[in-house]
Parts: structure tokens; sequence; C-alpha cells
């Protein structure tokens, strides 16, 4: 009726619309649809290609979706699961030279560059070397979630640490993170980094691995002072205030006067001293983030460029589906992460012997929290992590471009070199360097000790062979 809510029926066709299986469905007997095998897959099998063979879907299926569904629905459903295996929002780039050959490569995944937009606004970017037939650099941008696990955001491959790949690979970060004044990042002193920093993302702080420094300063101690300088340096750098920094480093100045005339000298204060720093850094001032993502793909940086691409898909697709399943189960009587309900748990026994004002002000207790506080909350971790990373799946279900597949890219130019592979990076300056103990004394000959022992008839007579030295008196 007009303006009104109430409506008529005038005419009644009796044709059936909806398909025949609908149609014939009755309530105890309910059949899926491949979409519903789908969508079970990717509950029970977030971001698996290797899923089980249709026969045993079945059986998931009717546990998981209380429906029927025959063979070829099981094998149409699995089949449209992995062709929705896509990682949307991901930005990837390569570069070429002149000649069509491998220049520089660029990877964020989607879930990363939208999970990084709820943390704490600290990268740490370091690049450690390939160990393939063509060499190069891997390089990390890597964050902090919540519960203080390592984030990575994006990788990439470069030729060698100088000023145009880095430029490169920072232009291209820009693109899923752009310029911003509460932005930081965290690396070792490579001067190619400190000028792409500075040219590429004006408007963000950049400090020093403190790590690192403090290896650097223990170069400049006297012998059998060397670790007591790196830690002294570490403890100045770690001040709060600035009155507390000045005590500590007129301290460490009188104990250690070259190490403090190196650090005048080569390294701005606010670099690396963090009552100095100009933007917040919170708790990371290392580039132990990276340094960790180069141990965890130690192995993968032997392989091929495809492969490595896929171990480090494979690896961050564990890594989310882990801390997305620890965020679900955590408590729902408690806001906090883990990480922080144990330090205020460990805090609690200094906590009770101290002065504590009521919080009954919203502005009091805004001023408390503060933005640093919302960042550990369980919800924010979650916000992190709740998007799926999805493998690559077998080359027969991608949909290349015709502009792309007409591509051709060559390999990079490399040298043959002879001998054996680097295996281990080369340590970096002031660094101790382990010794070798497992080398052989060279006046010890190793043979003789596996030879059998001369007896009383042959000792006469192998007198003058044992120009070596006897074993036994070694």
């Amino acid at each position: 009726m007009h303006d009104s809510t109430y409506f008529s029926i005038r005419v009644y066709r009796n044709n059936h619309t909806c398909s025949s299986v609908v149609a014939s469905t009755i309530r105890n007997k309910r059949k899926g649809t491949p979409q519903v095998v789908a969508d079970v897959l990717r509950g029970v099998y977030p971001g698996e290609v290797d899923t089980p063979a249709p026969k045993a879907l079945i059986k998931v299926v009717q546990n998981e979706a209380h429906v029927n569904v025959s063979y070829s629905t099981a094998l149409r459903g699995k089949k449209l699961a992995i062709s929705e295996l896509v990682n949307p929002g991901t930005v990837t780039s390569v570069k070429l030279n002149a000649r069509n050959k491998f220049k520089y490569l660029f990877v964020a995944l989607g879930a990363s560059i939208e999970g990084f937009r709820a943390m704490r606004k600290v990268i740490v970017v370091d690049a450690t070397f390939l160990m393939s037939v063509y060499g190069g650099m891997l390089v990390f941008a890597t964050g902090q979630d919540p519960n203080h696990h390592h984030y990575p955001i994006a990788m990439g491959v470069i030729d060698k640490e100088k000023d145009a790949s880095w430029s490169w690979f920072f232009e291209t970060l820009k693109t899923v993170i752009p310029d911003d004044e509460e932005l930081v990042f965290m690396s070792d002193r490579p001067k190619s980094i400190v000028k792409a920093v500075q040219e590429v993302y004006p408007l963000s702080q950049h400090g020093f691995c403190v790590w690192h420094l403090s290896q650097n300063v223990r170069g400049k101690a006297r012998v059998g002072c060397k670790d007591l300088c790196a830690e002294k340096f570490r403890e100045c750098a770690h001040k709060y205030t600035e009155v507390e920094f000045v005590s500590a480093y007129a301290e460490f100045r009188r104990w250690f006067p070259k190490a403090a005339e190196y650090l005048d000298n080569s390294v701005h204060l606010e670099k690396w001293a963090r009552s100095y720093f100009k933007g917040d850094k919170y708790n990371l001032d290392t580039s132990n983030a990276c340094e960790s993502m180069n141990s965890v793909f130690k192995k993968a940086r032997k392989y091929a460029l495809l492969p490595l691409i896929d171990a480090y898909i494979e690896k961050v697709s564990e890594w989310f589906n882990k801390h997305r399943k620890g965020s679900a189960i955590a408590s729902d009587t408690k806001k906090l992460v883990p990480y922080l309900e144990n330090q205020l748990h460990n805090l609690c026994a200094i906590a009770n012997g101290l002065f504590v004002t009521e919080l009954n002000h919203f502005e009091l207790e805004d001023s408390v929290i503060g933005n640093d506080g919302k960042s550990y909350l369980i919800d924010t971790w979650a916000l992190a992590y709740y998007r799926t990373i999805y493998l690559v799946p077998h080359q027969s279900t991608w949909i290349i471009l015709e502009e792309i597949e007409k591509l051709v890219i060559l390999p990079p130019d490399y040298t043959k070199k002879s001998g054996r592979k680097q295996d281990k990076r080369y340590p970096s300056t002031g660094e101790a360097h382990r010794k070798q103990s497992n080398k052989a004394n060279p006046g010890i000959h190793l043979g003789r000790w596996f030879e059998p022992l001369n007896t009383d008839e042959d000792e006469e007579e192998n007198q003058g062979d044992n120009q070596g030295g006897n074993p036994s008196e070694v």
C-alpha cells in the first residue's frame, strides 16, 4: 500500500525458480557445494596447498560443516580452494639492467603491510650475503609485534650494499610504508643506508645498532678491559634521562678515554644515546631482529631466487598462523599480551613497596596508558595477524598476464671463484674472531697415531725410521 509498510499479494505463479538440488534437498539430507568445501579447507588448513585427498575431505566436511558431499564435489572444492590461495595487497617489484639481466627484487606481502599499521612504527633493516652461485645480498625490513615477536615486513635481493641498491629498496618500501614523523629506522652504520634513509624518508629518524657500536668501541679498549668497555657503553646508551646519561658517560670517559674519543669523532650522540634520540624507538635499539631473520633463512640463502621466495612465504605463513592462534586462545579476562603480563607479574613485588596514586580520572588514565600501552593490547596483537598468508600454489594454476609472459629475464653475470664457498659471515669491525682450535699441530705427524706399536723384535730394526718423534712422547 502507498506510503505504508503493508503489502498485499494479488498474483501467484506456481513456477519453481530454485535449482533442482535445493528443491530436492530435505532437512535431514543436506548436500554441500564446492564453495562449502573450499570454506572448510580455508578454516581447517589455512594457507596450505597440500590438503587431504577428496576421499578424506568428505569426512572432514561432514565433521566441520555437517553436510554430505560427493567425491566430485570434494575434488571441485579442493581445486576452488587452491585457486583462491592468493595474497591480496602484495607488492612486488623487479628491476633489470639495460641487457634485461636481473638486478633487484622486492617482495612485501599484503598481510604484513596491513598488520604493520597496528604496530609501533619502528623498522629494522639489514642485509646478509647470499650463498648461491650468483652471489648478491638478501635484505630484510622487520618490525616487532605487540608480543615482542619479529614481524617481517618486506624482503629484497640486491647485488651489493651501495647507494643505488639501497636507494631503490627504500624507494620501493616507501610505496607500502609512507614517510612519517613517527617512523624510526634502526640499522648498522653502512654509509649507503644512512644516505638512503635521509633522502627517501626525510621525516623519519634513524638510529644505529647499539650492539654493533659496542663491538667497535670494544676494539678501542685496553687488553683485558674490552668486554667491560662494551658493557659500560651499552649501559650509557640505555639511559632514559639526560642527567643519568651525562653521569654515566663521564665515568665511561674516565675509564676508556680512547673509546670515548672514537665515539665523539665518529658517531653523533643522538644516533645511539636513548636520552638524546629525537624519535621513539622504544625497546628496539639493535638490529637483532634482522640478524635473527638471517639465521632463520641460513639454509634458504643457498637456494636460487624462486625457491628462496617460496621459503620466505612459507616461513612467514607459518608464523602468522602460529601467532593468530596464540592471540585467539588468549584469556578473555586479560587485556594485555602474554609478554607484558609476565613483565607485570615479575614487577609486582617491587610495585607493592611503591606509593600508588588512584586512577580516578579519565585524563590521568590516558596519560598513564598512552599510545604505547595501547599497542600491547591483545586486540592489537590479533589485528596484526588476522590475515592469512597463502603459499604459492603449483605452477599449473598460475594466471600470468600476456605482457608478463612475454618478458625475458636473464640471470646476472657472475665470476666463478676458486676454493670453497664462504658460509659464515665476515666479523664486523671490532668484533672478536673465533679461534680455530681444530687445526693440527704442524710438529706432530698424526699418521703415526694409527700405526701399530713396534714390538721388541722390530724396535732395533725401525730405530732409524722414527725421525718425526715418538707419539708416546707427545
